[in-house]
């Protein structure tokens, strides 16, 4: 299924805007792996893309909190940390025991962490950034 991103998503800032789509990209990307019965031999590639992306975009998000005294950065921040613990872990599951089911469950996580965490914890500083 493709994960589209649409102005509901939208956080009032286009550089976090933008970093957003990518991370629905990045996501996309291993839904066309999994299509094409691609996804165990690419999986590693991109949950290291993930992370390296993730991190750069969290810390982008982050920095703009910081600067806008977020009331909630350090929960945020938080969020944001155990998104990366996650990664890493599935990351290193996928490592020790490739098999499709486990790639699957992985795309579900990040599709589902990422639309609650802009909807539920982004949308929070949205306002703030007008």
């Amino acid at each position: 299924m493709e994960f589209k991103w649409t102005t509901k998503y939208s956080v009032n800032n286009e550089l976090i805007d933008v970093q957003h789509r990518m991370l629905f990209a990045i996501i996309n990307d291993l839904n066309t792996y999994i299509i094409n019965g691609q996804g165990l031999e690419n999986i590693e590639e991109i949950l290291n893309k993930m992370s390296a992306y993730a991190t750069l975009h969290f810390r982008t998000e982050e920095d703009i909190l910081l600067k806008s005294n977020y009331t909630e950065y350090q929960k945020h921040k938080d969020y944001h940390d155990s998104f990366k613990k996650q990664i890493l872990k599935s990351t290193q599951e996928v490592i020790s025991n490739k098999n499709e089911k486990t790639v699957i469950e992985i795309h579900r996580f990040l599709m589902n962490w990422l639309t609650s965490h802009i909807l539920d914890e982004d949308v929070k500083y949205s306002e703030l950034l007008n």
